[in-house]
């Protein structure tokens, strides 16, 4: 009997814990996170959500720099990006076209503290499709 009680035990532990790092489309509003670099795009990506702006911040060649990007939620795990107008990105690790750009991200899976998800929208005329990795830094 001692021993169904420990097994029952370490069961009720082990499911608490793992409901406890479950995240959801709604963890990924705010907080600090990191794009890890890939492929397609060699740098790291800093991002920092407060609110309805994204602060996206990356080291380029020894130099750090910013662009300021305005989030609207559609629904609890798809967003528009769009560029601030008002503050002008540092650099040009950004092209021109895609200043003037809204950008349709969805959240497709979680897994730990990542998030995959697809970017798409018209950049420069030409639909685009992007796949990345959204990883959440702190819990909050």
């Amino acid at each position: 009997m001692k021993t169904a009680y420990i097994f029952l035990l370490f069961f009720i532990v082990m499911c608490s814990a793992y409901a406890q790092d479950d995240l959801t489309c709604a963890d990924f509003r705010e907080g600090n996170f990191v794009v890890p670099a890939t492929e397609k795009v060699p740098f790291e990506t800093q991002i920092i959500r407060k609110g309805n702006q994204q602060t996206e911040i990356v080291e380029i060649n020894g130099e750090t720099l910013e662009a300021v990007v305005n989030i609207k939620w559609i629904d609890a795990c798809t967003y528009t990006l769009v560029f601030d107008e008002t503050i002008k990105p540092q650099g040009d690790f950004i092209p021109e076209e895609s200043l003037k750009s809204v950008l349709t991200t969805t959240i497709l899976t979680i897994k730990g503290n990542c998030a995959d998800f697809k970017i798409s929208g018209t950049e420069g005329g030409q639909y685009i499709t992007l796949y990345a990795t959204l990883c959440k830094q702190e819990l909050l």
